[in-house]
């Protein structure tokens, strides 16, 4: 995920973990600022990791990687991890976990600034919420991390305008007017 504030992108991820939740889906979260589980309240579906900046979460991945590992393949979603602000993050485990535990119904939200700053073996991994894209460096960032034709084409992403790309839908991304919260 990739947005111009980050309270465009945390409260997205608010609202599809609050979507999770009631649907019965078990979510564990990472925030290191607390944005996100600030907000959310305690509950047994939850798990909130609040970190207070800079932190290594490899162990908590590798804990989350075992108890999956055993589930069955499925296209139903049974758990959700969020990471919040990634780049903040270290998990040398990371590309492991989203490759490997997709199949077995472990979906990822991934919240950074820019793209570039997610591991390169999983930029391309998933579906892309590109938001309030204006600057000329964010798009270049985008055009490099899609590779898509039709990136070429974009000058500008309107406010309040989100986009959404992922590799299993190429060719073709399309774009969302968000209405005001």
């Amino acid at each position: 995920m990739i947005s111009r504030g980050a309270v465009q992108k945390s409260y997205l991820a608010l609202i599809v973990a609050k979507e999770a939740i009631q649907c019965g889906i078990r979510v564990v979260l990472f925030d290191p600022h607390g944005t996100i589980s600030s907000r959310l309240k305690n509950q047994s579906l939850l798990e909130t990791n609040f970190l207070r900046g800079r932190a290594d979460i490899t162990d908590k991945l590798e804990e989350i990687y075992q108890q999956a590992s055993d589930w069955n393949e499925t296209n139903t979603l049974r758990l959700l991890v969020i990471i919040d602000e990634t780049r903040l993050l270290k998990a040398r485990n990371l590309a492991t976990c989203i490759n490997e535990l997709g199949k077995r119904g472990v979906g990822f939200i991934l919240i950074t600034q820019y793209s570039t700053s997610l591991p390169a073996e999983i930029r391309n991994v998933g579906t892309y919420f590109i938001m309030g894209v204006t600057s000329e460096t964010e798009i270049q960032r985008f055009k490099e991390v899609t590779l898509h034709p039709s990136s070429k084409l974009m000058s500008r992403l309107p406010k309040a305008c989100s986009m959404i790309f992922s590799p299993y839908w190429y060719p073709e991304p399309f774009f969302i007017r968000n209405r005001k919260v």
